[in-house]
């Protein structure tokens, strides 16, 4: 593809691939039968080339959640699966970039507990809604590892416009907390390789996200880097931006 770098994929572990896109991670997950890509980053890559160098099986694409940097090479593949609280980002980024964003021509919704099947293995989907209302994670049972886009960060967002409460983001760290025992490792969509976290991330987020909700923890007002008002707090090694007025609620 003439508009794409040869970026190449990287052993994570095993059967498992990283490619590195200016900071944002595309994974490849290989089966003995299928193929699955989780995101596509900011669409520098050409993802396709990139993975037929590791494998020739059908490629499944799945986007964590429907931001730019995780979704813009989604039109190198026909379709792609999505939470279904999800798919209004794909119109509504198209809206603000324009031609810098294509949508795919086949997107299938999917839902919390959706099985990827690879033939030898399966991808668990667990919805995690906060960062975005449809953003999802995966789970990897056979080598007890999770998948989590942005919906588990040290840098963590949840004051966009489109960001659910902060108590909805509140019991998505719950959720993961209490599956704790069917992976050991969390690895994000951001920094070198796919950043490596235990468990004691979200339940430190969920611990933060608890305290600013009773008032026990105030941030700081901010603007993000597009400019986007949050309230701000930085602690033990994490960044939480958050909507002081959007604390409690099922908004979306």
């Amino acid at each position: 593809m003439s508009n794409t770098k040869n970026l190449e994929f990287h052993p994570r572990f095993d059967n498992v691939y990283y490619l590195d896109d200016h900071g944002a991670i595309i994974w490849l997950i290989v089966g003995s039968e299928k193929a699955l890509i989780i995101d596509t980053a900011y669409g520098t890559a050409d993802i396709q080339t990139a993975a037929r160098k590791i494998t020739n099986h059908p490629l499944i694409l799945v986007n964590t959640h429907v931001h730019f940097d995780h979704a813009a090479g989604n039109a190198q593949f026909e379709q792609v699966h999505v939470h279904e609280k999800d798919i209004f980002l794909f119109e509504k980024t198209k809206r603000a970039l324009k031609d810098k964003f294509q949508i795919p021509q086949t997107i299938i919704p999917i839902q919390d507990g959706h099985i990827f099947d690879l033939g030898d293995t399966q991808i668990k989907t667990i919805h995690l809604p906060g960062h975005t209302p449809g953003s999802i994670g995966f789970l990897y049972p056979q080598e007890r590892a999770f998948f989590c886009g942005d919906a588990i960060s040290p840098e963590m967002w949840v004051h966009l416009g489109h960001s659910t409460s902060l108590e909805v983001f509140k019991r998505s760290m719950q959720k993961i907390i209490a599956r704790q025992s069917e992976f050991d490792t969390i690895y994000i969509s951001h920094g070198k390789m796919g950043r490596a976290y235990k468990i004691e991330l979200p339940q430190k987020l969920e611990n933060m996200a608890n305290q600013i909700i009773l008032g026990e923890k105030i941030g700081k007002p901010m603007q993000d880097q597009y400019g986007q008002p949050a309230h701000y707090i930085l602690e033990d090694g994490i960044k939480f931006l958050y909507n002081p007025n959007r604390l409690t609620g099922e908004r979306k």
